[in-house]
């Protein structure tokens, strides 16, 4: 038996209620036609309507509008998920709202990516998957997510230039990679209360990004992956969690990278697992550790750190063989100002924990417990104790 579609105005239906195509010409405002329960795949396509409604449908389809001239998009409470490229490289659209009520649970990948002049979004609570760079490289100023999220994909507000803050909603567990990567006028970060990991680039290059990150709280975090934060170029000060979980937390490395403002960080109690270049290339001048008992830096943690004055870690039993190789400043600072200092519980240093500084002939190091353990080759023979 053959299908037979229907011409509704002016749109193309199949039996089913799928709209195939719209071929009604430029218009001011179109509704799509009752009975509409499916939007296929390029229906839209560049088409040239100010005010599109749709209605009726369950679904809209992978690149449903993709690359139409629409300025304005309204979206019925019946539908329920948004496919993959639906609205995306749509340069004029400006505008998307939902009906009260809305049922919508899903945003597809590319879902709104390159919308430049899409400056405002507010998703319905009813959404809980927002799928891979839903908003990539859009004009986005603002967004409100769902109070009931629960999956924010890969990318999902990469390159968002003008992006200035988000709210993370507390069901969110994983920062996916890449999430805010580039979105350089970000300045404002609320973390999840039930965060456990940060993954790699995710807010990589952000250079706007609040003085302080304050993960203080966040005893549910296991991971900080490579780069998640590096280039931040306004980021002063870290505090990571007082307490991580045995076994899991650690820090990757250069997920602090060449932070060229961070000066200030505070460490768990029960050290940090796996941190091997960590802040690398940061102007550390301070670095703290919640812990009355000995505590551990790991190998390279602070490896190559830029304009290095002073570092006080409360509580450190145990610091690896290169910890603090290669501590570096400008070529102009040839003074012999530069010193590292360690406070605390200071039992034992291991070979090359400090290791000679081209630009530092001099450096002392200052140790202030007498009764400190280090073997032969701890401190190797230009620094002055």
């Amino acid at each position: 038996m053959e299908s037979t579609n229907n011409i509704s105005n002016g749109a193309i239906l199949n039996e089913k209620g799928v709209l195939l195509q719209y071929d009604g010409g430029p218009t001011d405002k179109y509704a799509t036609p009752e009975g509409t329960t499916f939007i296929a795949a390029n229906a839209f396509k560049g088409m040239h309507i100010e005010h599109l409604i749709i209605r009726g449908a369950r679904k809209i389809g992978q690149y449903a509008c993709a690359g139409a001239h629409i300025r304005k998009i309204t979206i019925s409470s019946s539908v329920v998920k948004i496919g993959e490229h639906a609205f995306a490289n749509m340069p004029e659209l400006s505008e998307v709202s939902f009906e009260e009520n809305s049922q919508l649970e899903q945003i597809g990948a590319f879902c709104f990516s390159n919308d430049i002049s899409l400056k405002k979004f507010e998703s319905p609570n009813s959404v809980y998957v927002i799928d891979n760079y839903a908003f990539a490289q859009s004009g986005l100023e603002s967004i409100t997510l769902s109070k009931n999220l629960k999956i924010l994909g890969e990318g999902a507000l990469m390159d968002c230039t003008n992006l200035k803050s988000i709210v993370l909603p507390d069901d969110i567990k994983d920062i996916k990679a890449r999430l805010c990567s580039g979105c350089t006028s970000l300045t404002s970060v609320t973390f999840p209360k039930n965060l456990t990991t940060i993954s790699k680039c995710s807010f990589y290059n952000c250079k706007s990004l609040q003085d302080t990150i304050d993960l203080s709280d966040k005893h549910n975090l296991c991971l900080v992956e490579s780069n998640s934060f590096a280039y931040c170029d306004s980021l002063e000060e870290v505090k990571l969690p007082r307490h991580l979980q045995e076994g899991f937390a650690y820090l990757q490395a250069y997920s602090f990278y060449e932070c060229p403002s961070l000066k200030m960080v505070t460490l768990p109690k029960d050290g940090v697992k796996k941190a091997q270049k960590a802040f690398s290339k940061c102007p550390l001048i301070k670095i703290e550790i919640f812990s009355d008992e000995d505590a551990e830096i790991p190998e390279f943690c602070f490896e190559d750190l830029l304009e290095q004055k002073e570092l006080m870690p409360e509580s450190v039993q145990y610091a690896m063989a290169s910890t603090c190789t290669d501590i570096s400043a400008e070529e102009k600072q040839q003074d012999s100002s530069f010193f590292v200092r360690l406070v605390g519980h200071l039992d034992a240093i291991r070979k090359a924990v400090f290791q000679r500084n081209k630009n530092h002939k001099e450096s002392p190091v200052s140790v202030p417990n007498p009764n400190y353990r280090m073997n032969a080759e701890t401190i190797i023979p230009t620094f002055d104790i």
